[in-house]
């Protein structure tokens, strides 16, 4: 029977231990990359996930649909707790009223529920007593807080009486009023009387 000599021996250890240190080295430092692709300023303004083509329903708590919102394109920002849509169409329903917004762009705030339709901005309301009221504007921003639907830039709303226009057009989804701010000008029908 061969007895490994003390010279064989250590040169076995020595060998064992360089390949374990080596081994521990290369986890050490090779399992984590020392660059990005992409650094991080150029991420902090990309979205953390986009939609295509997206269909989003609310419900109240008795199971009646509230709101639903149809887009092309829908982009959450988490940074600032915001999403982007293209070409949004949101529909409504309150105290069986029904509002209609569209607009070519919109941002959705997470954190209170505001709406800001830009570019082409419309929203039509209709209940089953009266016909329907628009109000078109550059810009519409509907304020959850206080349920007001606020209008700037080329701001008319359209009644059956006849089309006002303001540089800010400020009307209440719950009630029949609005307010005109700025530039305020009207056209209305004269109403006929029956003899």
């Amino acid at each position: 029977m061969n007895i490994l000599s003390s010279k064989d021996w250590a040169k076995k250890l020595l060998i064992l231990l360089a390949i374990a240190a080596s081994a521990a080295a290369f986890f050490w430092y090779g399992a984590s990359p020392t660059l990005t692709l992409v650094s991080t300023d150029e991420l902090s303004d990309s979205p953390d996930y986009f939609l295509e083509n997206v269909t989003s329903r609310e419900y109240t708590i008795d199971g009646k649909l509230e709101q639903t919102i149809k887009t092309s394109k829908l982009s959450h920002f988490n940074s600032n707790k915001q999403t982007e849509a293209i070409s949004p169409k949101i529909e409504t329903v309150t105290n069986d009223i029904a509002w209609y917004a569209e607009a070519d762009f919109g941002k959705l705030n997470d954190a209170n529920k505001d709406i800001l339709l830009t570019s082409n901005a419309f929203v039509t309301r209709k209940d089953s007593t009266t016909t329907s009221n628009r109000l078109n504007a550059d810009s519409i921003h509907y304020n959850d807080v206080d349920k007001s639907l606020i209008s700037l830039g080329n701001a008319e709303l359209i009644t059956q009486q006849g089309i006002t226009k303001a540089d800010t057009i400020r009307s209440f989804v719950d009630l029949e009023t609005a307010q005109f701010k700025g530039n305020v000008s009207g056209h209305y029908e004269q109403a006929t009387q029956n003899q």
